[in-house]
């Protein structure tokens, strides 16, 4: 008798993002120490079979990531309406320069001129408010 279950091999890991082809958002659940999922729309990037995003340090997924690195991911709308199904991953703080790098390439490479604009205004808006420039911190999503 065999079993049903197939095992993870790095095909299956390359499928398992399929679903996020050309989309522009996912809904990334974090979850909290109580294990309620909180569903969060963020720009993403794949690239090599990993999935990166950047938000501020000071957002709650940012807290919750460090405390609970296990994510879903599934395509969504601008909003955060799921569009597609979910995916268990598993997200980490980038912090080796290198990664950094790679990461924001990926996410500079997809959203090209709509990123830039984006990233601008925000700069004018801090700039008018009298706020310190925007940290950013990066995060790389992996299939499990």
């Amino acid at each position: 008798m065999t079993n049903s279950t197939p095992s993870t091999t790095a095909k299956d890991t390359l499928s398992a993002f399929s679903t996020l082809t050309g989309q522009q958002f996912i809904s990334l659940t974090t979850f909290r120490k109580d294990g309620r999922g909180v569903p969060t729309p963020v720009w993403f990037a794949e690239a090599n079979s990993t999935l990166y995003f950047q938000t501020q340090p000071s957002t709650g997924k940012v807290k919750r990531l460090r405390n609970v690195t296990r994510v879903t991911v599934a395509s969504c709308t601008r909003s955060g309406e799921v569009t597609g199904p979910a995916v268990e991953a598993i997200a980490r703080e980038l912090t080796r320069t290198d990664d950094i790098a790679n990461a924001e390439a990926a996410l500079a490479n997809k959203y090209k001129m709509t990123r830039v604009v984006f990233n601008s205004i925000l700069r004018i808006t801090n700039t008018i408010r009298r706020r310190p420039p925007m940290k950013r911190v990066y995060f790389a999503v992996s299939a499990i």
